[in-house]
């Protein structure tokens, strides 16, 4: 048996409820979903290769032409788009805060830690397989930073979840690789929130990249901001533990285990990091389907074909036009003597135009 062929079998009970249909959240533990603000019902009771299709004919039926080409002729002039286009994003900082300690401590329950004890000896393609659905949350929180330069928004929690595949269909269990689930991602950056750029897509992309690259303590940091994003006491909540939905399913059991692996340090780990990011690093983002250099070139032809086309003889033929007309009307007055009438007359070609002088000054001579 090859490696990579044992990887896989080692691999295929990395999601313990993923051979059943109806297997939810992290490792397809849950049957079962609460309802929450962004979630897509229709997910609900398919297989994950079904939610994989039924998400990507949504995306083909919603994905407006017209918005992305009015974006892309924006990009060098939309304030929203230029500030997303140059803010610079961070990776986190080298040590965990005291209120970031004191969450992971509170998400620990008995069936939570023994849930995250059974990840212990993950093998190199078991972690980089976990790491999937990781990255595309990443992704869509990279996506939110980047569009509200830091400043969260009333919107941020809405475009976290519309744009997270994981989060809006629960279709995690369906990525086949890192550029895959990337690409997923970065097709629902174009299709549902205020700004749909490509290039916003590259960078987004690549403050994904920096995150993973830095390594586990830096995306355990990002991962717990997505909890602080979704927490909160309101209606899409469960009332009991105010605990939001997504969180229970994905966030809490992903922070747990990271902080497991940072702690660990296992080369297991950082070596499905390196795959991760060695294959998004290698990723073209032209696989994100929408034809979207036709639509950036029609629109680039369109808006020449608006501008006034003025043609560079006429714009010389003016300007010598009323030239002459300026010589015509100094000779019809009166004057003093030759010498004054030279010294004085206009009829000499300004320096800005070169124009023969026996057209310019007619009857000077």
């Amino acid at each position: 048996m090859s490696a990579g062929a044992e990887d896989r079998e080692k691999g295929s009970d990395i999601n313990e409820g993923v051979n059943s249909k109806c297997s939810y959240g992290f490792r397809g533990v849950f049957r079962t979903v609460p309802t929450y603000f962004g979630l897509q019902k229709a997910a609900l009771g398919l297989s994950p290769q079904e939610r994989r299709t039924k998400r990507e004919e949504d995306e083909d039926l919603r994905f407006d032409p017209e918005h992305y080409a009015a974006d892309f002729m924006l990009q060098e002039e939309d304030e929203n788009i230029c500030n997303a286009l140059q803010f610079r994003y961070g990776t986190g900082p080298e040590t965990l805060s005291e209120a970031h300690n004191a969450l992971l401590q509170a998400m620990k329950t008995d069936d939570s830690v023994a849930r995250v004890h059974r990840l212990i000896g993950l093998t190199e393609y078991q972690c980089y397989h976990l790491l999937l659905p990781l990255l595309d949350i990443l992704c869509a929180n990279a996506y939110d930073r980047r569009v509200t330069c830091g400043e969260r928004s009333v919107e941020s929690r809405w475009t976290l979840i519309t744009v997270s595949a994981t989060f809006s269909w629960l279709d995690d269990h369906a990525f086949q690789s890192a550029s895959d689930a990337l690409n997923s991602t970065l097709r629902r950056t174009l299709v549902f929130p205020l700004v749909r750029n490509r290039k916003l897509a590259a960078k987004v992309a690549q403050d994904t990249i920096s995150v993973l690259r830095a390594g586990t303590l830096s995306v355990l940091e990002q991962m717990l901001q997505v909890h602080a994003l979704l927490e909160g006491p309101d209606e899409y909540t469960t009332p009991s533990e105010n605990v939001h939905p997504l969180n229970m399913l994905y966030v809490q059991p992903y922070c747990l285990w990271l902080a497991q692996e940072h702690r660990d340090n296992r080369p297991e780990m950082r070596r499905g990091l390196d795959r991760v990011v060695r294959e998004l690093e290698e990723t073209e983002l032209d696989q994100l389907g929408f034809d979207l250099d036709r639509i950036e070139r029609s629109a680039s032809e369109s808006e020449r074909r608006e501008l006034p086309q003025v043609s560079l003889d006429d714009t010389v033929l003016d300007l010598m036009q009323q030239h002459l007309k300026i010589c015509t009307d100094e000779q019809q007055q009166p004057t003093a003597t030759t010498s004054s009438t030279e010294e004085s007359s206009p009829c000499s070609s300004p320096p800005s135009l070169s124009v023969d002088s026996e057209t310019s000054c007619v009857g000077t001579k």
